[in-house]
């Protein structure tokens, strides 16, 4: 079976390319808007996040070439960023879409390597910022670590690196979901 160059984003016609370039910033608005407890504070604190992870994540060689031009023209861009913020509830179904285009047209392990780099800006900005919605009491503390179990392992399933415990208590339970749903609209958890 033939399999074209990975490396050729040019192989994308320009509307799927300027699509696939929007994801990684639109993931992270995604994220910081699905929380709105921690208000002006945590919105500037998730701003300044997505701008330094997504333009960490194109300064780190440790990914595959594809993923690797995909952040460099994801910073290039920067200038549009601003117009990529609109109709961020469209992100799921954006990125179910983008890979659906691209399952046919990269390998596996530079697809997988694009929807780990999309899920890891998503889950560095929820890090952002404690929002801290945990319940108190025993009952709350109970029920925290159940779910803290309970996502360490369908992580550990997805093949995606747990949190640890103060990480998790990091993300509040409105970015969690958001993270969940992150994660299925990539292919990286059964729906």
């Amino acid at each position: 079976m033939y399999e074209p160059d990975p490396y050729q984003l040019d192989q994308l016609g320009p509307a799927d390319r300027e699509f696939m370039i929007r994801l990684p910033f639109r993931i992270g608005m995604f994220i910081s808007q699905s929380d709105t407890s921690g208000e002006g504070e945590s919105d500037e604190a998730e701003k300044l996040a997505l701008e330094m992870v997504v333009t960490s994540y194109a300064q780190d060689f440790c990914k595959s070439e594809f993923v690797q031009q995909v952040m460099n023209e994801t910073v290039e861009w920067k200038d549009d960023w601003p117009d990529w913020s609109t109709d961020i509830h469209e992100v799921p179904g954006e990125c179910r879409e983008m890979m659906s285009i691209l399952a046919d047209k990269l390998p596996m392990k530079d697809l997988n390597a694009f929807k780990q780099n999309l899920y890891g800006i998503g889950r560095s900005v929820a890090l952002a910022y404690r929002e801290d919605d945990h319940k108190n009491g025993v009952l709350g503390a109970i029920l925290q670590r159940l779910r803290f179990y309970s996502y360490q392992r369908s992580m550990k399933k997805a093949g995606v690196e747990p949190l640890h415990w103060e990480e998790f208590l990091n993300i509040s339970s409105a970015e969690r979901n958001a993270l969940e749903i992150l994660e299925r609209s990539l292919g990286l958890r059964e729906i």
